[in-house]
């Protein structure tokens, strides 16, 4: 009975997931931002995994936050061919932060000692 009750409850929140994920996608798209431009700078891990972009990466990260910023205010999203073109769950950021937060943790660590 718990066996299928796990499995009942995995597939509800499977197809859960799909949806939040499609709904992401098409605001994302909308805006023209990739789900990595959403992370906030005022984390010091952000801002240090920000900072270790490099310069080109940090450059387009600005320009596609300026850019949803601007269709925001606008009230138009960005065109059907460009949003075909868009990834928005492309992962440019996420393994730099997870890096700058070992790096942290192991830096509290040492210093505890």
């Amino acid at each position: 009975m718990a066996r299928v009750l796990k499995k009942a409850g995995d597939f509800v929140l499977d197809v859960a997931a799909t949806q939040y994920k499609r709904s992401m996608t098409r605001k994302l798209n909308a805006f023209g931002l990739k789900f990595d431009d959403l992370m906030i700078e005022e984390d010091p891990d952000v801002a240090e995994a920000v900072r270790r972009l490099t310069p080109e990466q940090q450059l387009a990260r600005k320009r596609r936050q300026f850019r949803a910023f601007d269709i925001s205010l606008k009230k138009t999203p960005l065109p059907d061919h460009i949003q075909a073109v868009q990834d928005p769950f492309e992962p440019y950021l996420q393994d730099i932060i997870k890096e700058v937060r070992e790096e942290r943790l192991e830096r509290e660590l040492l210093n505890q000692r």
